[in-house]
């Protein structure tokens, strides 16, 4: 029972380690940013303060018989000190933005002054866990014959609990309390575990100093490969358990590295492989454990676990390809499950390292608490270098694909050594080396240049259309690419997502970026661009140089490559790196806008998802917006790209209401792509000021005149201030009524990076157009002409928003209904082109959907899906044909819905009323049916039937709008006032802004009015 409780005690120590691990990374990536050099820093400081606890206080431990007690000294050390770290960071946060200003343009002594602060912070609480494995072996391990075992059991059931520790803070504890919640619940564990292990002490003897060896009873035959007389057996292969310590942490980079090019950079997706990559030590180590104390040859063991390792690592390369060759974004589940298939096979000797190396290093001396203290402290000293050694060395020089083959060559050279220089069967040995080493010389010889290339792969839809690889280059910061495609589009990629495209969309949203916030402030003269991306953000400012004779142009970019990235697009962005006002840091964004001294005029963030990468929700907090505030001078404009794509309304909600709490005056745009091509809507832009920005007409017309000005934003097709202006949503007034107290997104609780990407932007872009205003009200120095051209532009601008909103949802006819309207109410070129490509995405929606049906000519779900397109796009003839055909596979109550819509669409309205008779047969409780026959009845002039037919509607669907109105309609048609005035009551309760109901309630509204008060 009391190992059972021990074991249970050490199982919540892994788990509380790792949920400090990674708060602590994050809140120390907030301070000293989160460039992969700078979080590698961070973990090796973690690292190192674990490796001297180990060494310090296993010597220590040694010389104590309550070694229980000092456990739970331990555990309420490391809690206290958890408590504190918070403080600590505001010690040091000002301290490290001097040294970080003191040593500018130093990268060494600035990754030095990373480190150091890093290290301070940490050092004690790590120091202390460091010493928990040595303090408890000493406890743990009491018979010679079972210190591989004991032990490897120990770190099993620890690096377990880290598995648990760390799949719990990426799923469950930050999301759910924050980052402070998560390392309370962690301290409160950590009391816990101090509480029990006293408890235990109590109850358990005092284990002596030097207590001599006794054999074990279960097993009294003397070790065969320890002579007696030599009690430091094979010190030197402590060495090699170091080593394996190098190459599984620089392996774990590098496998993040490429999963995240299949299961993304968020914080989950980090969750994920680090849980896994625990999981399969755990299980290694517990599996050795059973048998290492029996093992004739342990020695013989670490060579063959070496070259597994080695050999594993190299077959994760060909799986890699077979991973990305499957279409769509894994789940949470299935993410696991390609983690696991990765990393396990080769995590499972890793982990029996520990216990083989045990047996052959610890388990010949008295001094076992110092020697296990050693022998971590080896370990996660190789751990540091291959960590280091991945973000700094091996992947600048090799990238990824390279490092990987480095490192199993490493193990497998070094596990072929072991066994060969090992007694055993020769031949065996000499087989089992030259396969390994066969199998490196084959991927070494067969390794592919660009391994990583988007156009190797098909797991992802939009990649399909890519035709040429024009730069390539795996980096520390993931893998970058820029493609063509056949369309003629340039784009760039991080780790296969899409960042910037030369599509009239890509050079729209990324050059308003820049030009909306230069436009709008009176004289820029010093400007910051947070992200250069393919340099079309920052390039957006060049044009504005003759104009306003810049002083800076500083630009802030997390990874060297994508500074050599926009040079490819050099064609697009007015050759901005050539640009002699321009001045690139390499950096994190926000740790620039803490350590900077400069203050500036316009201050613009980019592209940047806050679902993408771990980290880019910081973008998007209040922390950030203060930190902006201190580098924006007076009269500042901030301007910062806000998604729909990929984000719910509560979360858009929330990163305006954060953007609106910092920044009182601000203002909401679209980028007003029209067409549909690439969802251009789906982008917006957030404008703010601590002080008020009038919007002048004039001025704005002024500057749009500047040939430079003009020439440049004419490239992306916006022609005069009209067209630029209508692309105003909402004021500061009408954020914050959209918003509705939603609260701000802080560092400590910041829910966008744990929540998944989900498709909702056709639903959040529905409740925006609700909620847009003209902008010509809030104009100054607006002529009258203007304004009559601003209201036209209004409602074009409306209408084709409300159309591109129709064909997002698949609703292609309504949408190119809308597009007829608008080429025939007001023409021009640019409804014209928006209208042919709606015409070429339903063109090709229907193609797809008949390949589909003829592949699979007796799916009823493909015959379904193509009768649903043939209706959508009033085919009328050829869609009752394939509708009776889908009857025949499956009379499904969507397929008679559907038939019944095209009977009724080729004005067949009684047998569309026949179709739909049937469909209420189907599925009785449905209201679609009964809905559709009453509006086959009212065309048809019978309106008492259509009555009927409403009624048995609403009854069905009593909460939705749309059918209630139609009935309140026909009741007002029908004399049936009193009915009506009813129905257009709880319509207007469900939805005030439905036209007929909020009519009806201004006309009672004016009755009343009109009668005046009621007479008591």
């Amino acid at each position: 029972m009391r190992v059972l409780i021990l074991h249970l005690l050490f199982l919540v120590t892994g788990a509380t380690g790792l949920v400090y691990e990674v708060i602590w990374t994050r809140m120390l990536g907030h301070v000293v940013g989160n460039t992969t050099q700078a979080i590698g820093l961070v973990l090796a400081a973690f690292m190192a303060g674990l490796a001297l606890g180990s060494l310090a206080l296993g010597r220590w431990a040694d010389r104590r018989t309550d070694p229980l007690k000092v456990y739970a000294l331990l555990e309420l050390g490391i809690g206290a000190c958890a408590l504190a770290i918070p403080g600590t960071f505001e010690l040091l946060l000002d301290g490290y933005a001097a040294l970080h200003a003191g040593f500018s343009g130093h990268a060494g002594l600035i990754g030095a002054a990373r480190f150091v602060v890093a290290f301070l912070v940490l050092v004690v609480p790590t120091f202390l866990m460091g010493a928990t494995l040595p303090v408890l072996a000493r406890y743990a391990v009491r018979e010679k014959g079972a210190v591989g075992g004991r032990l490897g059991t120990l770190y099993g059931i620890n690096t377990l609990g880290a598995m648990a520790g760390a799949w719990a803070s990426g799923f469950v504890l930050m999301r759910a309390f924050g980052i402070s919640g998560a390392g309370h619940v962690a301290v409160a564990l950590n009391a816990a575990v101090a509480v029990c292990a006293l408890l235990l002490h109590r109850v358990s003897e005092p284990v002596p100093v030097h207590q001599p060896w006794r054999p074990d009873p279960q097993d009294p035959r003397p070790d065969p490969d320890a002579p007696p007389q030599d009690p430091a057996f094979r010190p030197g292969y402590v060495w090699l358990y170091g080593l394996s310590g190098m190459v599984a942490l620089a392996l774990e980079v590098l496998w993040t590295k490429s999963l995240s090019f299949f299961l993304g950079n968020t914080t989950q997706a980090f969750a994920t492989m680090l849980s896994t990559f625990l999981f399969g030590l755990s299980l290694g180590a517990f599996a050795v454990s059973r048998v290492v104390d029996r093992m004739a040859a342990p020695a013989r063991a670490v060579g063959t676990c070496l070259v597994a390792i080695g050999a594993a690592g190299l077959l994760t390369l060909p799986l890699f390809g077979a991973i990305m060759n499957r279409t769509g974004m894994p789940g949470t589940a299935t993410g696991f499950l390609v983690a696991a298939l990765v990393m396990l096979p080769a995590t499972l000797f890793m982990g029996a390292m520990l216990p083989l190396t045990a047996r052959l290093y610890v388990g010949h001396g008295h001094a076992v608490s110092g020697r296990v203290g050693r022998m971590v402290a080896v370990n996660t000293a190789g751990a540091i270098l291959g960590s280091v050694l991945a973000a700094f060395a091996t992947i600048p020089l090799f990238g990824i694909h390279g490092s990987i083959l480095a490192m199993c060559a490493l193990s497998v050279l070094a596990g072929s050594v072991v066994l060969l220089r090992e007694r055993g069967n020769r031949l065996a040995t000499a087989a089992q080396c030259a396969v390994a080493l066969g199998l490196l010389a084959f991927f070494v010889l067969t390794a592919h240049e660009r391994f990583f290339s988007v156009l190797h792969y098909t797991f992802r839809e939009g990649f399909r259309d890519e035709v040429e690889s024009l730069y390539y280059n795996e980096t520390s910061a993931g893998i970058v690419e820029v493609t063509r495609e056949d369309a003629g589009f340039m784009s760039y990629k991080i780790d296969g997502q899409n960042q910037a495209k030369t599509s009239v969309m890509g050079l729209r949203v990324h050059n308003l970026l820049s030009q909306l916030g230069l436009l709008l402030h009176p004289h820029p003269k010093k400007v910051l661009m947070v992200a250069l991306g393919g340099g079309m953000t920052a390039g957006g400012a060049v044009p504005f140089d003759p104009l306003y004779d810049l002083d800076t142009l500083d630009v802030v970019e997390i990874s060297p490559a994508i500074v050599e990235v926009a040079a490819q697009f050099k064609d697009y962005n007015h050759d901005v790196l050539s640009f002699p006002k321009l001045r690139v840091t390499v950096e994190d964004g926000r740790n620039f806008m803490l350590t900077a001294g400069d203050r500036y005029d316009v201050i613009v963030t980019g592209v940047i998802h806050p679902k993408h990468n771990a980290g880019n929700a910081g973008m998007y907090g209040s922390e950030y917006y203060n930190l902006v505030k201190r580098r924006l001078a007076p009269g500042g404009v901030v301007v910062q790209w806000t998604p729909l794509n990929g984000v719910r309304e509560a979360e858009f909600k929330r990163i305006l209401a954060t953007f609106v709490d910092a920044f009182p005056h601000t203002t909401l745009w679209f980028s007003q792509n029209f067409g549909g091509f690439a969802r251009g809507n789906n982008n917006l832009m957030v404008v703010g000021s601590l002080e008020p920005l009038p919007l002048d007409f004039a001025a704005i017309a002024g500057k749009m005149a500047h040939p430079s000005v003009r020439a440049a934003m004419g490239a992306y097709g916006v022609h005069g201030p009209v067209q630029l202006l209508d692309a105003f949503v909402t004021d500061a007034d009408g954020i914050r009524a959209y918003v509705n107290g939603a609260p701000v997104l802080r560092d400590d609780h910041n829910p966008l990076e744990f929540l998944p990407q989900e498709e909702h932007a056709p639903a959040v872009l529905a409740t925006l157009l609700s909620v847009r205003q003209p902008v010509a009200p809030r104009l100054v120095n607006a002529p009258p002409a203007a304004l009559e051209q601003m209201a036209r532009r209004y409602a074009l601008s409306d209408m084709l928003l409300r159309a591109d909103l129709a064909a997002d949802t698949r609703r292609f006819g309504a949408a190119l209904g809308l597009y007829g309207h608008a080429l025939r109410d007001f023409g021009g070129a640019e409804v014209a082109r928006a209208a042919g490509e709606v015409r070429f995405l339903a063109d090709d929606w229907l193609k797809r959907r008949e390949a589909a049906f003829a592949a699979a000519p007796a799916s009823p779900q493909a015959c379904a899906r193509l009768g649903e397109a043939l209706v959508e796009l009033e085919r009328w003839g050829h869609a009752v044909e394939t509708l009776e055909r889908c009857l025949a596979l499956s009379a499904t109550v969507d397929v008679y819905l559907n038939l019944g819509r095209a009977h009724y669409g080729a004005q067949h309205f009684d047998q569309a009323i026949r179709v739909w008779t049937h469909a209420t047969q189907v599925a009785p409780k449905r209201h679609e049916p009964h809905f559709n026959m009453g509006l086959a009845a009212e065309r048809q002039g019978h309106y008492d039937a259509a009555l009927e037919h409403y009624a048995a509607a609403a009854e069905r669907a009593p909460e939705d709008a749309a059918v209630l109105a139609r009935y309140g309609k026909i009741l007002v048609r029908q004399g049936r006032m009193e009915e009506a005035m009813r129905v257009a009551m709880h319509v207007n309760a469900i939805d005030p802004a439905e036209p007929w109901a909020a009519d009806v309630a201004r006309q009672v509204a004016a009755m009343q009015r009109r009668a005046g008060p009621a007479r008591p």
